[in-house]
């Protein structure tokens, strides 16, 4: 909402020019965010623990794997 209110009062975007940057808004927040969200499935670490795990505040990423957590989900929330 904040770069469209941008696009729309500093550099004059219209409605249908807002309209042509669907796209790239829908690869931005679902595609790239898919990518590490479908990998993690697969990791495990030596001792077979996987990157998920249960929700503790709001991550699913397990203890054992804390930089993963702090760089992948608190990191871009930040």
């Amino acid at each position: 909402m904040a770069f469209n209110t941008y696009l729309t009062v500093c550099r004059s975007f219209t409605a249908t020019r807002l309209k042509r940057l669907e796209i790239f808004y829908v690869i931005g927040c679902y595609g790239v965010p898919f990518v590490p969200a479908f990998t993690y499935i697969f990791v495990k670490n030596e001792e077979g623990t996987s990157i998920y795990g249960p929700a503790m505040f709001w991550c699913w990423v397990v203890p054992e794997w804390k930089m993963v957590r702090i760089i992948g989900f608190y990191g871009p929330i930040w």
